[in-house]
């Protein structure tokens, strides 16, 4: 898709140097993908942390862990 912006010269200097890409338009399309993926997982650990959503663990038995980590650790 093809979007028309205007964004300060500094700005897109300082994407572009954030980012690491040579072109703007990739700087541009990576910024903004960066930004949604942040945004996108404080929603989803805001869910967790409200309680709206959980997972269901099964209990871990520590005693055998320390076991196989005795084992590989000699």
């Amino acid at each position: 898709m093809r979007v028309t912006v205007e964004i300060d010269d500094v700005v897109l200097q300082d994407l572009m140097r954030f980012t690491g890409e040579k072109r703007k338009g990739t700087a541009l399309a990576k910024a903004a993908t960066e930004a949604w993926q942040l945004r996108r997982r404080k929603e989803v650990t805001d869910k967790f942390l409200s309680g709206e959503w959980s997972v269901d663990l099964e209990p871990v038995d520590r005693r055998k862990d320390d076991a196989k980590r005795a084992r590989w650790f000699k």
